[in-house]
């Protein structure tokens, strides 16, 4: 078996922003190996949300286009509302190669 190791040299801190209603904001902030922040690469945010199904919760998880925590705040819902629309695209395009007998996994998207 081939266990990989983390890379301390990849590192990122991850910080959590929460309402503690709609979902949260990660932001990960790159790390040198002594734990401080790493001034030559880029911070980034992702978005995150449960959604309650019939079949239980699941968890969405999208990027976020911001330069900083205010801006992560700014973009968090229109975010996750283009993500919500590519789930959506993705299963109606799964219905639709299904019921030609199609496997949508064999399918490229162009």
């Amino acid at each position: 078996m081939n266990i990989k190791s983390i890379s301390a040299i990849k590192s990122y801190r991850i910080e959590r922003y929460s309402d503690l209603e709609a979902g949260e904001i990660l932001r990960h902030v790159p790390i040198l190996e002594n734990g401080t922040q790493d001034p030559f690469r880029t911070e980034f945010f992702l978005g995150s949300t449960m959604l309650q199904t019939n079949r239980g919760p699941v968890t969405i998880n999208f990027e976020l286009k911001a330069v900083n925590l205010k801006d992560a705040f700014a973009v968090w819902g229109e975010a996750l509302a283009d993500k919500l629309r590519e789930i959506e695209d993705q299963q109606v395009r799964a219905k639709i190669l299904n019921g030609a007998g199609l496997n949508p996994s064999a399918v490229k998207k162009q």
